[in-house]
C-alpha cells in the first residue's frame, strides 16, 4: 500500500512558496522537510513519483525538489514524464550520494544538485528558483 502525500501546511501559509519535496524515505524525507520548512517555505511530502503527481493535479506547489537516490530509476523516469505532461512544473533534483550524477540525462529538470552540498546552497538555490521563473540552476559537475 502507498502512503499518501501530505501537505503540511505552515503557520504562515499562503503568504509563502510552496515545495513539495518527494523522497522515498520517510525519516530522512522528514528531516529534510524540516529543513526546508525553516527556511521559511510551505513544504508538502509525497513519497513516491504517483503520489506527487496527484498533488500536482491540484497545482499547489512552486517548485519540486526531489531526491533522485530514494526514488530510484523509474522514479527518475516517472519525475520526467510528469514535467512532459505538466510543463509549467520546476523540478529540482537531489542526488546527494552521486558525485558523478549525469544531470544531461535529465534536460526537463530545472536545477541538479550532485554530491554533498550545503544548508546555505540549498537555501539559495531554491530563492532563485522560485523569485526567477526561467532560472535554472547549473550543474554541479
Amino acid at each position: 500500500i502507498e502512503p499518501a502525500p501530505v501537505w503540511h501546511p505552515s503557520r504562515t501559509a499562503g503568504s509563502m512558496a510552496r515545495i513539495l519535496l518527494v523522497h522515498g524515505s520517510l525519516v530522512a524525507g522528514e528531516a529534510l522537510a524540516r529543513e526546508v520548512e525553516s527556511f521559511g517555505y510551505d513544504v508538502g511530502r509525497a513519497p513516491t513519483v504517483r503520489a506527487a503527481a496527484a498533488l500536482a493535479e491540484d497545482g499547489r506547489f512552486d517548485l519540486l525538489l526531489a531526491d533522485l537516490q530514494s526514488l530510484g530509476v523509474d522514479g527518475a523516469a516517472g519525475l520526467g514524464e510528469l514535467v512532459r505532461t505538466r510543463p509549467a512544473t520546476k523540478v529540482l533534483l537531489l542526488a546527494p550520494d552521486q558525485p558523478d550524477a549525469r544531470p544531461r540525462q535529465r534536460p526537463w529538470a530545472a536545477g541538479h544538485f550532485a554530491g554533498p552540498f550545503t544548508r546555505e546552497q540549498l537555501c539559495v538555490t531554491l530563492a532563485k528558483m522560485i523569485d526567477n521563473p526561467s532560472f535554472r540552476h547549473p550543474s554541479r559537475r
